[in-house]
């Protein structure tokens, strides 16, 4: 998964498409630093990019309600949000914290494993974290309104 992959399958949905909703399965609660946990299976995205879609047509903040992203195949022009992807190296401290996070999940079992993780946000107040499980995906998310 890169930024190129995620702008092109953008531009392939149709406007008319229904987006599926990610289930937020942690929530840390409206404090100066929030945490948010979010949880896609397998048999509902088609892969990474598309569990990564669904965030960015449902997630803001920590309200989850639906932003038709394809309206930015019309200007030909994408935010950063939505332009940046880096792969991550799945042993450093801070991708340790978060998966000990996310092992604690009820959807987390003892046959997952992270194959890939990508940091999504350039942003150093709203970190975004994705986990690429093979069978099913997790979003971290830790934002900040300082």
């Amino acid at each position: 998964m890169n930024s190129e992959d995620i702008i092109n399958r953008i531009k392939s949905i149709p406007r008319i498409q229904d987006i599926i909703r990610p289930e937020k399965v942690f929530y840390s609660g409206p404090n100066l630093t929030e945490e948010a946990i979010y949880y896609g299976d397998k048999i509902r995205y088609k892969d990474s990019v598309d569990f990564w879609i669904s965030i960015l047509s449902w997630i803001h903040m920590d309200s989850i309600e639906f932003d038709d992203i394809t309206i930015y195949n019309e200007k030909g022009q994408y935010p950063d949000d939505i332009n940046f992807c880096k792969k991550l190296n799945s042993v450093s401290e801070e991708i340790k914290k978060v998966v000990l996070k996310i092992q604690s999940l009820n959807q987390y079992t003892e046959n997952t494993e992270i194959i890939n993780s990508y940091r999504m946000s350039n942003e150093w107040c709203d970190k975004k974290i994705l986990f690429d499980c093979g069978d099913k995906f997790f979003l971290y998310n830790w934002y900040t309104g300082e």
